[in-house]
């Protein structure tokens, strides 16, 4: 994590300079996002936005190949992230 995030048991909040980095060895990345806003992810050089708006919702953040990456999110202020899981 990098900038400033409110954490509750529950969920990490965004503000205005939340980002968030992951290291992963999977084939799929999802991300469980709720709020209104926009979720900036960046793998290997190539960033993609996906509009979030309303309820928590799982987006795949990284479909791919089987190797060791890193993702970079940078998602904007009120944003809440609730859970990684991995295919």
């Amino acid at each position: 994590l990098a900038g400033t995030w409110t954490v509750t048991p529950e969920d990490l909040r965004s503000t205005k300079d939340s980002r968030l980095r992951l290291n992963f060895l999977a084939n799929k990345v999802y991300l469980d996002v709720g709020g209104t806003g926009t979720l900036r992810v960046t793998v290997d050089g190539r960033t993609t936005t996906y509009d979030v708006s309303g309820a928590p919702n799982i987006y795949t953040v990284y479909s791919g190949d089987l190797k060791i990456k890193s993702l970079e999110i940078v998602p904007s202020p009120g944003l809440s992230l609730y859970s990684f899981t991995f295919g």
